[in-house]
C-alpha cells in the first residue's frame, strides 16, 4: 500500500501583487505627461510636463532629463514583469520591489531638481511628479506583496513504503 502525502496548491504568480504593481507603473507613466512644473502671473499660468521637459531641454543643446527617461524605463520594466508575476508562476515580485524603490529615489531627485523654482513667485511644481512618487511607491508595495505572496513549488514526495 503506498500513500501519497498531499500537496499544497501552486501558486500561479501574486495576483494581488501583481494588480498593484501594474496600478503603481501605470501612475508613474501618466505621471511622466502631467504637469511637473509652471508658473503663473496675472490670471495667466503656463505648465509643462516631464515629457515637455525632457524634449525642451534636448532641443536646447543642455542634454535629456535622465530621469525622465529613467522613470519610463522603470514604469515599462515594472509593469511588464508585474504582468508575468500574475500569468506565470515564476515570481519576480522582488525585481518589481527592485526597480520600485530606484523609481522612488528617482522621482524624490525630480523633486530636488524642480524645488529651486518654488523660490521664484508665482511658480509651483506639477502634480505630475507627486503622481510619479506615489506611483512609485505604490509599484514598490506591489513588488513587496509578490515576494509576501512567493510560494516555492511543492516538492516532489516519494511514496511512502510501510515498515517491513
Amino acid at each position: 500500500m503506498q500513500q501519497i502525502a498531499p500537496q499544497p496548491p501552486v501558486n500561479k504568480g501574486s495576483v494581488a501583487g501583481a494588480g498593484v504593481g501594474i496600478l503603481g507603473s501605470v501612475m508613474i507613466l501618466i505621471g511622466i505627461f502631467l504637469p511637473w512644473a509652471g508658473a503663473g502671473a496675472f490670471g495667466f499660468s503656463i505648465s509643462f510636463s516631464g515629457w515637455d521637459l525632457n524634449s525642451m531641454s534636448t532641443s536646447l543643446g543642455t542634454g535629456a532629463l535622465w530621469e525622465v527617461t529613467a522613470l519610463l524605463g522603470l514604469g515599462v520594466l515594472c509593469m511588464i514583469l508585474s504582468i508575468i508575476e500574475a500569468v506565470t508562476a515564476k515570481a519576480p515580485g522582488a525585481i518589481v520591489l527592485v526597480f520600485g524603490i530606484i523609481s522612488i529615489l528617482v522621482a524624490i531627485l525630480v523633486f530636488n531638481e524642480l524645488s529651486p523654482i518654488l523660490s521664484i513667485p508665482g511658480a509651483f511644481i506639477g502634480f505630475g511628479v507627486y503622481v510619479c512618487i506615489i506611483g512609485s511607491i505604490i509599484a514598490t508595495i506591489g513588488g513587496a506583496i509578490g515576494v509576501a505572496h512567493h510560494t516555492r513549488a511543492p516538492m516532489q514526495t516519494m511514496p511512502m513504503q510501510p515498515l517491513r
